[in-house]
């Protein structure tokens, strides 16, 4: 599910993203069943954070730098979703550790 977030063109919303996956995996999901899987919400986010519609009303360009400039486009969207799963980890690695202390745990053996 996350491929057809990276793949999307255009404005993505729920119910959009939503028809799509029925379309593509054959199951229907509600909003909040998808807003739950952590993976799939970051992926959304990140869209919705780093996604500019283009207006087409720059110089045409070429097929081949066209292609690029969509690579670089998906790859900047992937790498935001990764800076958001790592601050994320970071988070509940302090969380669990700051519980682990207040249990008296210590990695000291």
């Amino acid at each position: 599910m996350i491929e057809v977030i990276r793949g999307w063109e255009g404005r993505l919303t729920w119910p959009s993203l939503i028809k799509a996956v029925v379309k593509k995996m054959h199951c229907t999901y509600t909003r909040q069943a998808l807003f739950n899987q952590e993976l799939i919400r970051v992926a959304y986010e990140s869209y919705r954070a780093n996604n500019t519609v283009t207006t087409g009303t720059g110089p045409p360009v070429s097929a081949a730098l066209q292609a690029a400039l969509d690579r670089v486009t998906r790859l900047e969207l992937e790498l935001a979703e990764v800076k958001t799963r790592e601050i994320l980890l970071l988070e509940q690695f302090v969380r669990w550790a700051s519980n682990a202390s207040t249990r008296g745990l210590s990695g000291a053996s």
